[in-house]
């Protein structure tokens, strides 16, 4: 990992990325690739503590989208906690099941270079997507801070 992020080339950017996409096979066969997408978020360590992260589901049938209901995910370097709170404002647009996170790796292979690029403070909120209708995903997801109307 860490020898994975230390031949990574960011590209130098003024503003802190709102979204980072990074592939998530095996580290032999995309870590190099996946490194290089986690290197451009190390310089925000410290200000970013929570990270929405969206898997595919591979393994189980899913209809929509699905969170753990678990606390925390056990990792090489330690345990990330689940954000509880961005999960159950979550509930609306997504259903709590741990069968399709079982066996799926989509995730788990984000997290160790999340823990190294922005620390093991963080906290995450792991999505897997099924088959989802465009109409089902929400325009500004049900974690977003809310906004207020004015008249």
């Amino acid at each position: 990992m860490d020898g994975l992020l230390s031949d990574a080339r960011a590209a130098g950017q003024a503003a802190r990325p709102v979204a980072l996409v990074a592939p998530h096979a095996g580290y032999r066969y995309s870590g190099a690739v996946a490194a290089t997408a986690y290197a451009a978020i190390t310089p925000w360590a410290g200000e970013v503590s929570r990270v929405v992260i969206l898997g595919p589901a591979h393994f189980a049938p899913l209809q929509g989208m699905a969170v753990p209901s678990v606390d925390a995910f056990a990792t090489p370097l330690g345990l990330v906690a689940v954000d509880r709170e961005a999960r159950s404002r979550a509930l609306t647009a997504v259903v709590v099941d741990d069968e399709p996170h079982a066996y799926e790796h989509a995730i788990e292979t984000q997290l160790p270079f999340l823990v190294r690029c922005l620390g093991l403070g963080i906290r995450v909120l792991p999505v897997l997507v099924g088959a989802a209708p465009p109409a089902a995903i929400p325009v500004c997801s049900p974690w977003c801070p809310p906004t207020s109307a004015t008249a």
